[in-house]
């Protein structure tokens, strides 16, 4: 009797633990507009910061401030998705996006964000321009106006066709981000 007792404790304990419940948490949309993790140090920004380094951070989910243009274009894969005000592209729901009309982009469930892109990879910033993204070829927007671009990848060590990516952080005269591209490899 005692270890059936014991038995059904066990599965009420389990079940609850499989209940879906997420302690008050939305399910969806994606992680990015929930509570972030703490902040590692190298969320913090300087005057050495660049501002592909504090997007990292933000995404990372840094609290330290990004530097912002007035207006910033959220762009999937070359194409825009939303212009948005600076306060607007601080928070962080607000970068969920796909291509008109798609339901998922590159093997992946719409939205996809450059946000959780980052925060799930170990990013690297590189200054060279990449041709190709895993098997697909990188289609810069064509009217962002920026003086500098870094871009933001995984690994190299950890590249292939389904999990390559790179975000494109372009940035203005005065440092300011004016212009984030999401392009994703596929299968």
């Amino acid at each position: 009797m005692r270890v059936q007792r014991y038995g059904v404790l066990l599965a009420a304990l389990a079940l609850s633990a499989c209940s879906g419940e997420t302690n008050g948490a939305e399910p969806t949309p994606p992680a990015d507009t929930t509570v972030s993790p703490p902040v590692s140090s190298s969320a913090t920004t300087s005057p050495t910061t660049s501002p592909a380094d504090a997007f990292v951070a933000y995404a990372e989910g840094g609290d330290e401030p990004v530097p912002w243009a007035e207006q910033v274009s959220y762009y999937v894969h070359g194409e825009r998705y939303a212009r948005l005000t600076a306060s607007a592209a601080q928070r962080r729901g607000n970068w969920l996006g796909c291509l008109p009309d798609a339901t998922e982009y590159e093997g992946r469930g719409c939205p996809v964000s450059p946000l959780r892109t980052i925060r799930l990879a170990e990013p690297v910033i590189e200054d060279e321009e990449p041709t190709v993204v895993g098997c697909n070829k990188v289609r810069p927007p064509a009217d962002v106006v920026y003086e500098d671009v870094s871009w933001v990848r995984p690994d190299p060590d950890k590249r292939d066709c389904f999990s390559d990516f790179v975000v494109a952080v372009y940035v203005d005269a005065d440092g300011r981000i004016t212009a984030v591209d999401l392009t994703l490899s596929g299968p």
